[in-house]
């Protein structure tokens, strides 16, 4: 039987490896176990009122929470979280598992039409009231959760923040009918949802099917006009072979109709290498502001190399090679990582534009070289996991915090 309480053995159970220091909880279990006890009964004492959550407006308009928040709330919201994913059984596919569903299908020699489609502003369209309703309407979450939750929801004034676990485990709640229509439609051969993004593999027409989509979307929620579709098929001796491109989960996907196979090459999404290299104008700017080449050289380390993620799970990494595995033995990936390799260098050293002309009085040849032995097609080859404290990532995010 789920154990919903908030006690600290449970706030335990949900503390990362970050927290002892980011909220100086101490040096041991006993510490830890200390200060989750205090928390709890500061909470129980303010009757469930969460601490006020501030949400930061991006430049796409999207509404973001940056955590962490006053540790009463932060540990409050990750019980409640942990609770109602267990109550509902919400469990989201990796993008990892279905990428690599995507690179089979296409691969098949079956006729299909691809249909990609985007919500717009997913977690700012989805009705506060409506979402809230589906958890305090069930017997089965206690008060307590049901408490933080509200209190919590209160705290926004439309809909969900992003940068909030709590956040996507509400929105895929909402979005539980919709998947289940689409998933077992007669015509969808396979349909896939990753946060707002959406494919479906169909024998049907993508109009049939998006008409479909469109009717059954839940209230407040609309797709936005970047709908993609492609057709595979199979080609008589007279049809000459097309390359179509999709681009989904920050991968591109070239897929060739020739007349005896599928080529299927997969690559990065141009809008992930346009942010890639944004970033390094960015570090490169900074540098031209701070003076602070250990800095600089962290954060090209970390744009070329790989790094850790702090979570409850140990091991997970993300960087060049753990955000885009399958572009290994690719034609298309490598071109995109000497594509990055070729910006990197000519960026460094260009002494014209306005970043040139600040940036080359800066670099000796000594730094310069110690910069340009940094590629990204070695930090995917060599999957190399840079050793960076959190709060250095911090620091190293700062010069590109801006770039969406």
């Amino acid at each position: 039987m789920l154990d919903q309480s908030f006690t600290e053995k449970n706030y335990l159970r949900l503390t990362k490896k970050s927290d002892p220091r980011n909220f100086k909880m101490g040096r041991n279990k006993k510490d830890y176990l200390q200060y989750h006890q205090e928390l709890i009964q500061k909470l129980k004492e303010s009757d469930f009122k969460l601490n006020p959550i501030k949400p930061r407006k991006t430049s796409k308009g999207d509404m973001v929470i940056l955590g962490p928040h006053h540790p009463i709330t932060e540990f409050a919201l990750r019980k409640a979280n942990d609770n109602i994913k267990r109550i509902f059984k919400v469990k989201t596919k990796s993008r990892e598992q279905i990428v690599k569903q995507i690179i089979t299908l296409l691969r098949e020699p079956v006729p299909l039409t691809v249909l990609k489609l985007d919500i717009e502003k997913f977690y700012e369209s989805i009705p506060v009231a409506k979402v809230l309703k589906k958890v305090t309407s069930n017997p089965i979450p206690s008060q307590h959760t049901k408490s933080v939750i509200t209190h919590f929801l209160n705290n926004t004034k439309a809909g969900l923040c992003r940068g909030q676990a709590i956040s996507s485990t509400l929105s895929e709640l909402y979005m539980r009918k919709f998947d289940k229509v689409l998933s077992s439609h007669p015509a969808v051969y396979y349909y896939a949802r990753f946060v707002d993004d959406i494919i479906i593999f169909t024998t049907a027409s993508s109009k049939d099917i998006k008409v479909i989509a469109t009717d059954s979307l839940p209230l407040g929620l609309s797709f936005n006009n970047k709908t993609k579709v492609i057709t595979k098929k199979t080609l008589n001796k007279k049809e000459t072979p097309i390359v179509q491109e999709l681009e989904y989960l920050g991968y591109k996907f070239s897929l060739q109709n020739d007349k005896k196979k599928k080529v299927v090459e997969i690559g990065i999404a141009d809008n992930k290498i346009k942010k890639m290299k944004s970033r390094v104008i960015c570090a490169l700017k900074q540098y031209c502001i701070d003076n602070d080449f250990d800095l600089l050289i962290d954060r090209i380390k970390f744009l070329t190399g790989n790094y850790s993620i702090s979570s409850y799970r140990k091991g997970l990494k993300a960087g060049i090679y753990y955000n885009y595995p399958f572009i290994n033995n690719q034609k298309l990936g490598e071109e995109d990582l000497n594509n990055l390799d070729m910006f990197l260098i000519r960026s460094v050293l260009s002494k014209g534009g306005s970043l040139g002309k600040r940036l080359s009085p800066l670099l000796t040849t000594s730094k310069k070289n110690k910069i340009l032995r940094l590629k990204f097609s070695l930090g995917f080859k060599n999957r190399k996991v840079c050793k960076l404290s959190a709060e250095r990532i911090i620091s190293i995010r700062k010069a590109w915090q801006h770039v969406t």
